[in-house]
């Protein structure tokens, strides 16, 4: 696992102090980072040669791992750190589609993303916890993307057409009342499904 910074943050000042705390970071913890240079125009005072775009960043070191950026930014969240926490195209795309990555660090592990920021406030925000904590503050981040919870409503439905699907190709019509077990207490949910060669319910 190491951090990545994908450089430069459009404020000299701000790239030099974020280069200083990932060297302080590494000194004091061991923790290696990479500095990328993206995007298609540099500021004067930048001199290295981008390497990928901020369209490519995008779309494979961010997109594919969105859900487990934000499950793990919320994460961070719940322990006290002052993040701003939120999908992927809603933090680094505009509505007009204008992608913003310049100045993003993160978390990698295996090539996966585990973690992005963006915004100068929580980049600090990090790194300074980062800097007091070290790899106890790493390793409480998730690995894996995190698996989608389904409604037991929804799931619910899911099952009921599957077995209307099933059932309506041998009968001209299904009638089903499912009992559901809701966290309230019993509930009555009465499910009608009519096929299309059914002729006459009563």
């Amino acid at each position: 696992m190491h951090l990545r910074y994908y450089a430069p943050y459009y404020e000299k000042e701000t790239h030099e102090k974020i280069l200083n705390y990932l060297e302080d970071i590494k000194r004091l913890h061991n923790i290696n980072y990479e500095e990328i240079p993206i995007g298609h125009w540099f500021p004067e005072w930048y001199s290295r040669e981008a390497k990928i775009s901020e369209a490519y960043v995008y779309d494979n070191h961010l997109k594919p791992y969105s859900s487990l950026i934000l499950f793990n930014c919320n994460k961070l969240l719940q322990m006290g750190l002052d993040l701003h926490c939120d999908t992927v195209s809603s933090k680094f795309k505009s509505r007009s589609g204008n992608i913003y990555v310049a100045g993003t660090i993160a978390v990698v592990e295996n090539g996966v993303t585990l973690l992005a920021l963006a915004d100068k406030d929580e980049i600090f925000e990090f790194l300074k916890a980062l800097l007091r904590e070290g790899w106890n503050l790493l390793n409480m981040l998730e690995k894996t993307k995190p698996k989608t919870i389904v409604e037991p409503r929804e799931r619910e439905k899911e099952i009921k057409r599957a077995l209307i699907l099933a059932l309506s190709k041998n009968f001209d019509y299904v009638l089903m009342d499912v009992k559901l077990n809701a966290l309230s207490g019993d509930e009555w949910d009465p499910f009608i499904y009519f096929s299309p060669d059914a002729d006459i319910i009563a």
